[in-house]
């Protein structure tokens, strides 16, 4: 609950004080939590569910609704016998949550965030986190 939380904080700082504060969406940690339940009992997550992106395009087809769930992992998501290691959520990976030296490309990304839900499991006393973002974006003209 404390990683989720503080994650949510660092998010909204990101967001800036005008923004519209978000809140963990109960909705979107549901599907954080069913990705993490894909997790194996040695940390080990298949690819294709460390990552997960879908889409919606709205009935008038001027915007597109992107829900993306990610399970933390350990070096950037790299693949090492076809399966990447989820990253065990320790005291002093809460230190890491922060919003001190974002780039405008992070702030910007986090500004774009619509819901957000953060979940957290323990498996075999290891703590795991997965994180949904929902995005909604203008589908160009042209498209």
């Amino acid at each position: 609950e404390e990683f989720e939380n503080k994650y949510i904080a660092a998010i909204n700082t990101l967001r800036g004080e005008k923004a519209e504060k978000l809140e963990n969406d109960t909705d979107l940690r549901n599907k954080a939590l069913a990705q993490l339940a894909k997790i194996n009992q040695d940390g080990t997550i298949a690819p294709t569910d460390a990552s997960t992106i879908t889409g919606t395009l709205s009935d008038d087809k001027k915007f597109v609704t992107a829900v993306t769930i990610n399970v933390l992992t350990d070096n950037k998501g790299e693949v090492v016998d076809g399966v990447c290691q989820a990253k065990e959520i320790t005291p002093d990976s809460l230190g890491e949550i922060t919003a001190e030296g974002a780039g405008k490309d992070v702030v910007e990304a986090a500004q774009a965030v619509k819901r957000i839900g953060i979940a957290t499991k323990v498996i075999n006393g290891k703590t795991y986190a997965a994180i949904a973002m929902e995005f909604v974006k203008s589908v160009p003209d042209n498209a």
